[in-house]
């Protein structure tokens, strides 16, 4: 038996070869497309329903998600506690979601129970209770949420930079008021659900353990679905520099720093992955090496490309104690210097394009992996092998490739930096 030497990493294995399970796509008589992913075995499938229903389309704040969410509060002829007791009755589990541009319904169902789930979704998604005693109390929950989220830096932070980044009229542009909770009324639901479920069904994708007739199942949910869709979305307004949301009994300060990204179908697109993921994308990026190992400034800074179907922006996250914000932001940008002026070390390179292709099989494993990697590309319209040429691309990336991407995309006179906190 030979001794593990545990000073050395493992040997990485090259990855040359990303395989996507095949999906079938068929057409719901509403022209809905139905995409099948199918893998048997485990006795468990999902079912997604995606709407056009994000925040993008309401007529005010917060009436997405509160319609989004008040769906699993009963129908018209169950209860909030009989709906959720069926489904448990079942083994089925619900997850409701909703982003700036789609809403989407979840369920996770046993094998052999399916069908008998799919009903009970249809039901919500045909006959919602809504009802204005349902409706007030989830309100004032949401209310009191609010009220102690508003008390931390993070939440004041994130809500200060989508106002700056994006202008505060921007669809995109998330900042609930007080005010926008009494304004909303079970009318208001009433009515969205009406113009961005009942018509604006996007697509379903099924996945898992499916029974064989899981298409006739689907099928059956057939509400019309008309082109409702916004696509004059305007550019971000924003106000590049320095912005601060004072919180004087704080003894930290969030900090959000941001600036225009491209998206996932622009020809850069690859190798700002990895220039993102060098920079703050994991553990061991640059921001991490420096301001959490180096500085002692915080537990954890990181950076992320943030995807809406008409605009991506990059952003850079953490909390620091009060007396370190500044220094905080100008190693944020000293770092971004760094890597537009000196050019990265090769053993850099080899650690990063590692750990992306190995996060890339990470994303494929399983078959609610995949389906979620698919639905990833349909919902940004893009190609059955684009993982594929992501892989291909990691390996072409080069130091002087890194700094041509750090001189052209980062830029200081667009950038948004936002605070709250104790300054």
């Amino acid at each position: 038996m030979t001794d593990l030497n545990r000073n050395l990493a493992p040997e990485f294995n090259p990855i040359k070869q990303v395989t996507l399970l095949p999906y079938e796509k068929i057409v719901l008589n509403n022209a809905t497309p139905h995409y099948i992913l199918k893998q048997t075995g485990s006795g468990v499938c999902k079912i997604e329903w995606i709407f056009d229903a994000g925040f993008v389309y309401q007529s005010k704040p917060l009436l997405a998600y509160f319609t989004n969410q008040m769906l699993e509060n009963g129908t018209k002829t169950k209860s909030n506690s009989e709906f959720n007791a069926a489904l448990d009755a079942l083994g089925s589990y619900l997850e409701l979601h909703c982003d700036q541009d789609t809403a989407m319904v979840t369920l996770y169902s046993l094998t052999k129970f399916t069908k008998e789930s799919i009903l009970l979704i249809y039901e919500m998604l045909s006959n919602p209770a809504f009802s204005e005693d349902e409706f007030e109390r989830y309100k004032q929950q949401q209310i009191q949420e609010y009220l102690i989220q508003s008390q931390k830096v993070s939440f004041q932070a994130r809500r200060l930079f989508s106002n700056k980044y994006f202008g505060a009229s921007h669809p995109y542009a998330v900042s609930s008021e007080i005010s926008d909770f009494k304004a909303i009324n079970v009318l208001d639901i009433k009515d969205f659900f009406k113009q961005r479920y009942t018509h604006a069904l996007k697509m379903v994708f099924s996945s898992g353990d499916l029974p064989e007739s899981i298409h006739e199942f689907v099928q059956s949910f057939t509400f019309p679905s008309t082109n409702t869709l916004i696509n004059n979305i305007p550019a971000p307004d924003f106000t590049p520099g320095q912005h601060w949301h004072l919180m004087p009994d704080k003894i930290q300060c969030a900090l959000r720093v941001g600036m225009p990204w491209v998206n996932r179908s622009h020809p850069d697109y690859f190798h700002l992955q990895f220039l993102n993921m060098l920079f703050g994308g994991y553990f061991g990026s640059r921001l991490m090496s420096n301001i959490r190992e180096d500085k002692g400034y915080t537990y954890g800074i990181g950076s992320s490309v943030q995807h809406y179907k008409h605009h991506s922006f990059l952003i850079i996250s953490t909390e620091v104690d009060a007396s370190y914000s500044n220094n905080t932001i100008k190693e944020i940008k000293h770092e971004i210097q760094l890597l537009q002026n000196e050019r990265c070390k090769l053993q850099e390179i080899e650690t990063v394009r590692n750990f992306l292709l190995g996060n890339l099989l990470r994303q494929m494993d399983g078959i609610f992996n995949q389906s979620d990697v698919y639905k990833t590309l349909l919902l940004s319209e893009l190609s059955n092998n684009y993982y594929q040429s992501f892989a291909n691309h990691l390996y072409q990336i080069n130091t002087e490739r890194i700094q041509q991407l750090a001189q052209k995309y980062f830029s200081f006179e667009n950038l948004v930096v936002c605070g709250a906190g104790k300054v």
